[in-house]
């Protein structure tokens, strides 16, 4: 073959590999452009027909599309919402608008308005989308409406309210004895200093000097009596659970005050152990005194049978570990029976006779309402110790 020959065969061959590297190249750019509208489709599918709310938001907050199951939760069309902002359908700020969290995802329950006025509960679950610079362009996030879960807890934490009530006003019953106690002090001291001040008053000449302190004593008890009654009426309400921040050995203190005649009426001495600047634990006063209460009436009621110089209850506070604080109520008394320990807690379990068994259950759920936990076990002598923990500041 002459070198002519040989350089258009060369030419031709280098044309046709040109051909089918020309072809095979576009045969690959089309089968990427199906490919990508194929995935763009699905996507869209999915995007359209999902169950849950999805949205795409701008930075600022501003709706960039939203899905059919977002536009139905809210009750605006597409359209609209693309001419509103978050802060125009929820009621709330809305967090993940701030710079900390556009870095990241999370999940969050808020509350959505309607476009009717109507509260929606949600859950967003949100994500930044980034760019190649890894810089934040657009927010996603899916909404799951919650509001039948929210109705439902709602409606659970009013019949644990109940049910706490109900177990308070049983309290009460048992201590029917210290209740009056407590009342008639003050007032007995207050008819006391009432016919002194008279007899101070009817001296001649009349002692002006002691019946003013006589009037003193008497504000006094009266004042007393109040806050023994004020105690009283918040212990019998009804109510839903207020947190509030407490010092735990106030509690301890006003509760033993609450139960000082029926402990004296059992026989029964109490010693405190009570721990140096304890930190504050947020709970509700009313719902945690109850328990407290629970636990000292059960102990009285387990030392019934110990002999009168063995009667000691020993209530303790302490730091438990890092961000809790721990309340022990120790007995003397008989014990567990066996097999019964890790029943204590269930409802309508009772090893007394005339029992309902609702006391430690409906003090279990107050405690876990706390974030807290309650447990008990047997001491190396007599009796039975009750651990309290709750979660502090």
């Amino acid at each position: 073959m002459n070198p002519k020959d040989e350089k258009a065969l060369l030419q031709s061959v280098a044309l046709q590999n040109a051909d089918s590297v020309f072809r095979a190249r576009q045969r690959a750019e089309q089968a990427l452009i199906k490919r990508t509208e194929a995935s763009e489709e699905r996507w869209r599918s999915l995007f359209e027909n999902a169950s849950v709310g999805i949205g795409l938001l701008e930075l600022d907050g501003r709706f960039v599309a939203t899905n059919p199951a977002f536009q139905q939760m809210v009750g605006y069309t597409d359209e609209e919402l693309l001419l509103l902002t978050t802060s125009d359908i929820t009621v709330e700020a809305a967090p993940w608008l701030s710079t900390k969290v556009r870095e990241a995802s999370g999940r969050i329950e808020m509350r959505l308005r309607r476009k009717d006025g109507e509260l929606v509960w949600a859950e967003v679950s949100t994500s930044a989308v980034l760019t190649d610079a890894g810089t934040p362009s657009l927010f996603a996030g899916v909404v799951v409406d919650i509001t039948e879960r929210k109705r439902a807890e709602e409606a659970l934490r009013l019949a644990q309210a109940e049910l706490a009530h109900a177990s308070r006003v049983m309290v009460m019953g048992q201590i029917t004895a210290s209740i009056a106690h407590e009342v008639n002090q003050p007032l007995a001291a207050v008819v006391v200093s009432g016919n002194a001040g008279l007899r101070w008053l009817d001296a001649n000449p009349p002692n002006l000097r002691e019946a003013r302190d006589t009037l003193r004593r008497i504000i006094k008890d009266g004042n007393r009596a109040s806050e023994v009654l004020g105690r009283i009426r918040a212990l019998l309400q009804k109510r839903t659970l207020d947190r509030t921040g407490l010092d735990l050995n106030d509690l301890i203190r006003d509760t033993i005050a609450v139960t000082a005649h029926e402990l004296q009426r059992h026989r029964v001495s109490v010693q405190l152990e009570l721990g140096d600047e304890l930190p504050t634990v947020m709970g509700d006063r009313v719902q945690l005194q109850q328990v407290l209460l629970n636990l000292i009436l059960n102990a009285v009621d387990a030392m019934a049978d110990a002999t009168d110089g063995t009667r000691v209850l020993r209530i303790g506070s302490r730091i438990d570990e890092p961000g809790s604080v721990l309340i022990e109520v120790r007995d003397c008394g008989k014990g567990f029976e066996p097999g019964s320990v890790d029943r204590l807690f269930e409802a309508f379990f009772t090893t007394k006779p005339a029992g309902l068994g609702m006391g430690l259950s409906v003090s279990q759920t107050i405690v876990e309402a706390h974030g807290g936990r309650i447990w008990a076990t047997a001491n190396d002598g007599p009796g039975a110790t009750l651990h309290l923990s709750l979660p502090s500041l």
